[in-house]
């Protein structure tokens, strides 16, 4: 836990010492304990949340990477583990092309949300870590379970959506296998 002192916090001491009647100073000294008192309770913002070792951390974006898709959107709309990247933009496209997360026989925008992850994280691990884990095998990988991800969401569909689905989910790959780089 940690423990941050605030300007209040500060002020309330200085105040303490510079209070002249004794009513003064115990309200003082009640504020002052009390903001001490919140400062401990009040846990810190996972915003700030920093992420275990490396082979943890990295353990982890894997396993997301490849869990079932209903696990993954569990943890994405938990956004659990806190340290790892969430955010996300569904399947860009450049704005001339615009196609978007869904269509009329396809809807991309789970799995698209698992790429960025991907992504996002593997990138995100490079910088904390100084490792090289975006590289062109594990950039391979992840666009090939943007595929399956897809391809998953074909399966269900009538025979001639099914048809249209995966031929938009080829469509899809080979965008990101020429645009996604490194």
């Amino acid at each position: 836990m940690i423990v941050v002192v605030t300007p209040n916090f500060l002020l309330a001491a200085l105040t303490l010492r510079e209070a002249s009647d004794m009513t003064t100073r115990v309200t003082v000294a009640l504020a002052t304990i009390a903001i001490a008192l919140f400062a401990l309770l009040v846990p810190t913002s996972p915003a700030h949340a920093v992420g275990p070792d490396p082979a943890t951390d990295l353990m982890t974006i894997t396993r997301l990477e490849s869990t079932t898709m209903a696990e993954f959107q569990h943890a994405r709309v938990a956004a659990e583990p806190a340290w790892l990247d969430w955010t996300n933009d569904g399947c860009s496209t450049p704005s001339p092309i615009g196609l978007g997360d869904t269509g009329r026989s396809f809807n991309f925008r789970a799995a698209c949300q698992r790429h960025d992850f991907g992504y996002r994280n593997l990138k995100s691990y490079d910088h904390r870590f100084g490792a090289h884990q975006w590289n062109a095998a594990n950039r391979l990988r992840v666009d090939t379970m943007l595929l399956a991800d897809m391809r998953a969401d074909c399966g269900p569909r009538s025979i001639l959506q099914r048809y249209n689905c995966r031929a938009w989910a080829d469509v899809y790959y080979r965008a990101v296998r020429i645009a996604g780089g490194p």
